[in-house]
């Protein structure tokens, strides 16, 4: 188990399979002071989950203090819903809940879906039948958000744009950052050790998983209803930090090796004139040398050289535009 048995308290009994097999799909159901929203969570998730018959639902209880979990024992109990309900004693954040009701999880899919309604249950039905269909290893949703404020749209905006810009793996996603998903269980058996609790879970999953094919849906999000939100700004640094594990800190020793390089261009350049800026380069190589060649490394070197010297760009500019090719060369040999 990911998290210690003595802070876990298990309300709910082992999912009958009426199947007589494996479940198709695992429903991971995230909660923390949700149960003003359980009653008509669980009534979406039984009228899409029957369609599909073979379902269990696990909802893990991040020790809230509204009795979420009772009330969602009792609820899944007079529904007839096919769930485990897990509780956890402490309060230890959205991804350690999911990675404990990953790894409980039995069926053939695992899909995620948050408990404040903000996504529609239907919507996590059509991933699942997409992957089956198709035979992907797993969807993704793309969120499309009409109700967020403008503050909580550039937030948004802008962590899906530094994951496309810093992580290679997530170059073609669409929506990188997105919390609703469907994976398959034996893809996310395999790197479940490799991923981290980290504020998105899901771009933990889409690069640190071997997924060899994939698929994004649009998906609607809801206006919240019940609490209000949960979103706290101090999520911010957590994300950066979090892309900076995923990237292995190649940004961060990218930009220790630019500073390291740019006094010994200076003072090379009374000496070797238009070959220092390239010797520069070549000492910033040796700090990311492990994810990029030194060829391209002297490539983009050129390209920032020759827009200097046009004075086409300031320096500012071409240092960024260096930064940028590196990150898009990462991987690659020119």
């Amino acid at each position: 188990m990911l998290i210690d048995d003595s802070i876990r308290e298990d309300l709910g009994t082992s999912v009958e399979n009426t199947c007589n097999r494996e479940p198709l799909i695992s429903v991971i159901v995230p909660a923390y002071n949700e149960a003003s929203n359980i009653e008509k969570l669980f009534k979406g998730l039984k009228k899409e989950l029957e369609v599909l018959q073979c379902y269990e639902v696990i909802l893990v209880d991040d020790g809230s203090s509204d009795g979420t979990a009772d009330l969602a024992r009792r609820v899944a109990s007079r529904l007839g819903l096919r769930a485990s309900i897990i509780r956890l004693d402490v309060n230890s954040g959205k991804p350690r809940a999911l990675l404990e009701g990953f790894s409980r999880s039995l069926g053939m899919y695992v899909g995620v879906i948050d408990a404040d309604l903000q996504y529609d249950p239907k919507d996590l039905v059509a991933m699942v039948r997409n992957a089956i269909d198709h035979g992907y290893d797993a969807v993704f949703g793309e969120r499309i958000d009409p109700s967020r404020d403008l503050v909580r749209k550039l937030v948004s905006l802008g962590a899906k744009i530094l994951a496309k810009l810093l992580i290679r793996k997530a170059w073609k996603a669409r929506d990188p950052t997105t919390e609703i998903y469907v994976i398959r269980r034996e893809k996310l058996e395999r790197c479940l050790g490799a991923i981290r609790p980290r504020i998105k879970l899901g771009l933990e999953i889409l690069v640190r998983c071997r997924l060899n094919r994939v698929s994004w849906i649009p998906v609607t999000i809801r206006p919240r209803e019940g609490e209000e939100s949960k979103f706290k700004f101090i999520w911010i640094p957590s994300y950066l930090w979090q892309i900076l594990e995923l990237t292995d800190y190649f940004t961060l020793r990218y930009i220790v090796g630019a500073l390291a390089a740019l006094p010994i261009s200076i003072l090379l350049w009374n000496y070797i004139g238009i070959l220092a800026p390239f010797v520069g380069a070549a000492v910033k190589w040796i700090f990311i040398w492990r994810d990029i060649g030194l060829g391209s490394t002297l490539a983009v070197k050129a390209l920032a050289t020759a827009i200097k010297i046009a004075e086409v760009a300031a320096w500012p500019v071409t240092a960024l535009i260096e930064l940028i090719l590196i990150h898009l060369l990462r991987g690659t040999r020119i």
